[in-house]
């Protein structure tokens, strides 16, 4: 068994409001699929983070990494400027230039 294209959501204040809901959701999640005998796959975790475009001080500052934990082990994703999710790239500041330009070699 495995979960595809799982996602986790998180709305706060601030980046670092957010980030602690992700990393408690992550928390949660895993320690439902270790009850169940699962696990998640580090290597296939991503991380990004968006925000409207005010100045970054109004917002807390950006986030880099999230430390992430389960019953496996600790590890850190790093933020990614474009993340991809059921087959569509998803830039941070939601310009569509980098999936125009994939779906258009595709094509």
């Amino acid at each position: 068994m495995y979960v595809n294209d799982g996602a986790i959501f998180s709305c706060g204040v601030t980046h670092i409001h957010s980030t602690e809901l992700v990393r408690k959701g992550f928390s949660e999640i895993t320690g439902w699929l270790a009850q169940n005998g699962l696990k998640a796959d580090p290597e296939k975790s991503e991380f990004i983070s968006f925000a409207p475009n005010l100045s970054q001080n109004c917002i807390g500052g950006v986030v880099t990494d999230i430390r992430l934990s389960d019953t496996f082990g600790d590890y850190g994703v790093c933020c990614s400027d474009v993340i991809r999710y059921l087959g569509i790239f998803i830039h941070h500041k939601f310009q569509w230039k980098h999936h125009v330009t994939v779906m258009a070699n595709r094509a």
